[in-house]
């Protein structure tokens, strides 16, 4: 069963709510674009999502991963299965990477994951940052994304962001004014995903553009694993609401449909960017963040591992 939140539907914006706020900062933008849906040439992607250890902020230090994969006509979890396949998995899926007893999995999932990348039309991108920078940058971050006059910091009684306010429209049009409330720690990776794959979406667009240049428009199909709290908890909702803001108001060109799997253990796509994520988190938190060059001779194989840092030289 899914549980599914189409971006631009659901969450919407008045004056001084999230899409208004947005909209007054994309006037400044001159990259903004206006395109007749109806006749733009577009591409649809399925993707999937995962994060090590999780999408909650833990202690300054620790590193936290997170790993979108994405490909036209679901070709990722093929991908999955034929590495769950390489590995001998009799239950044909790859194994959550933090279960435990798993370093003879490990060794070998890392042997085989680029080539079955290469072998497969699918684009893996990745972002790690510690704690601590994803702290220290959020209020650029939301400012980059628009939002930082619709998130304060609140006490109720312990200390929250509160975000909005939003208009929800129910599905028999009703409209309600409604704030949400989340705990810093995750709240603030909400925002910090949200503006990570905001890029990654421009990014796709960009990338298609090279193979197709009449490309102008990327719709998502986004799956990503339960966040914390589940399906209908505080991190989900939030999430729903800021992607469907965002795409209202322009920053990318294209949508952002969300829809996840109440079985995550049959999602064969999240599976893969769990173990993916994990890899690399492991491989970043023990120093070693050089990869071999993957040899990816197809159109359409793709990896691309980002890291952010905080500039030591700076205050």
């Amino acid at each position: 069963m899914l549980s599914n939140s189409n971006s631009g539907e659901g969450y919407h914006g008045k004056s001084n709510s999230c899409v208004g706020s947005l909209s007054r900062y994309l006037e400044c933008n001159s990259e903004t674009v206006d395109i007749d849906v109806t006749r733009a040439k577009v591409q649809a992607f399925v993707v999937s999502l995962d994060h090590s250890p999780s999408e909650q902020l833990g202690n300054d230090e620790s590193w936290h991963t997170s790993v979108a994969i994405f490909s036209v006509g679901n070709e990722h979890w093929e991908c999955s299965k034929q590495l769950a396949a390489k590995l001998g998995m009799t239950s044909g899926r790859l194994r959550k990477w933090s279960g435990r007893g798993g370093e003879s999995y490990r060794k070998r999932f890392a042997e085989h994951l680029f080539e079955s990348i290469a072998a497969n039309p699918i684009h893996v991108r990745a972002i790690s940052a510690q704690a601590k920078t994803i702290r220290r940058l959020l209020p650029k971050i939301l400012e980059d994304l628009g939002l930082a006059l619709v998130v304060s910091e609140v006490r109720e009684p312990k200390k929250q962001l509160r975000f909005g306010p939003f208009q929800v429209v129910s599905q028999d049009g009703l409209e309600q004014e409604r704030y949400l409330s989340i705990h810093p720690n995750r709240g603030g990776y909400v925002v910090y995903l949200c503006w990570w794959l905001i890029e990654m979406h421009r990014q796709c667009l960009l990338l298609e553009k090279r193979y197709d240049p009449n490309i102008e428009w990327i719709d998502w199909f986004l799956m990503p694993n339960k966040f914390a709290g589940g399906i209908e908890g505080d991190m989900a909702e939030l999430f729903h609401a800021l992607t469907s803001c965002l795409t209202a108001a322009g920053q990318i060109v294209g949508n952002i449909r969300t829809s996840t799997l109440h079985d995550s253990s049959v999602d064969a796509g999240s599976g893969l960017a769990d173990n993916i994520a994990g890899f690399l988190n492991q491989k970043i938190r023990s120093g070693e963040d050089d990869l071999p060059p993957p040899n990816f001779t197809g159109q359409g194989a793709s990896f691309l591992w980002s890291t952010l840092a905080l500039d030591s030289k700076r205050p």
